[in-house]
């Protein structure tokens, strides 16, 4: 079978799997709810400091946007790094390694499929809060500029998924280090407030990260109508911002596939995906 027929078929059977537990979407969805609820009350109750904002944002714009992009891609990343643990609870990881679906392929394939429901849930309850509150001014040119931060934020979410589950094959129980991950992802992108206001000795490595440039360019795009020429301690010019989140996504990218293939090596040789 083709690669990506594979994958699309594995994404298609945790498509199924998933409409199965009406109950845990319910959750989900109430859970999503609550994080535009809450963030929207701290974005409407609270002002950035420093004049840093461009005009025509808010605070309760620049947190519901975010709210909105960083929901679908933590969600996606929660599902990845509880792959192997839920095919093991199922008992068909063995299953799957047996019918030449290698854990990479799994892990895109599961990452696919939490996508498309994340993206499902996450839109109805954001796209009309954002239409309220004047935070969704997206224009038809800008699109393919929106889409590419939005790729490039969720292959460096899926990058960090395949390293975290690369621990899991190694060590076994890692524990609160994949939450621990995204909490300091959260705060070096500037989801809780404008990375300007972050220490300027950090700014080259804030900047660098996909997700940080993603998500200022998705923000941009949701709120202004189009991104911003230049951002502090993101990017000098949008060439250069553009060229700089692509090249980061894809070096990162490799890097999370070769630690990944590493441990998938290592686990086979010392037995340990069987243990699952």
């Amino acid at each position: 079978m083709p690669l990506n027929l594979k994958i699309l078929t594995v994404a298609k059977r945790y498509l199924r799997l998933d409409l199965k537990y009406k109950f845990q979407l319910a959750m989900d969805a109430l859970v999503i709810a609550g994080n535009f609820i809450g963030f929207g009350i701290i974005g409407l109750f609270l002002e950035a400091r420093g004049g840093v904002m461009p005009e025509g944002y808010t605070f309760e714009k620049f947190m519901l946007t975010g709210t909105y992009l960083w929901t679908m891609m933590a969600r996606t990343y929660d599902d990845c790094i509880r792959l192997l643990g839920e095919e093991a609870s199922r008992g068909t990881i063995m299953l799957l390694i047996e019918s030449n679906v290698t854990i990479t392929q799994a892990l895109i394939g599961r990452a696919i499929a939490s996508t498309i429901k994340y993206t499902l849930i996450t839109s109805a309850f954001g796209l009309p809060v954002l239409k309220y509150i004047g935070a969704l001014n997206l224009r038809i040119e800008q699109t393919p500029m929106l889409m590419l931060g939005y790729i490039c934020s969720w292959l460096f979410t899926l990058g960090l998924s395949m390293i975290m589950v690369a621990m899991t094959l190694i060590f076994k129980k890692i524990g609160m280090v994949t939450t621990s991950v995204m909490e300091i992802v959260m705060m070096a992108i500037g989801f809780y407030f404008p990375i300007e206001l972050l220490p300027k000795q950090l700014w080259p490595i804030t900047g660098i990260i996909p997700f940080t440039i993603g998500m200022q360019i998705f923000r941009d795009i949701m709120i202004l109508g189009y991104p911003r020429d230049s951002i502090n301690a993101v990017y000098s010019s949008i060439g250069m911002g553009i060229m700089k989140m692509v090249t980061s996504t894809l070096v990162f990218s490799i890097i999370a596939i070769m630690i990944l293939r590493y441990a998938i090596i290592k686990a086979e040789k010392w037995g340990t995906v069987e243990q699952y």
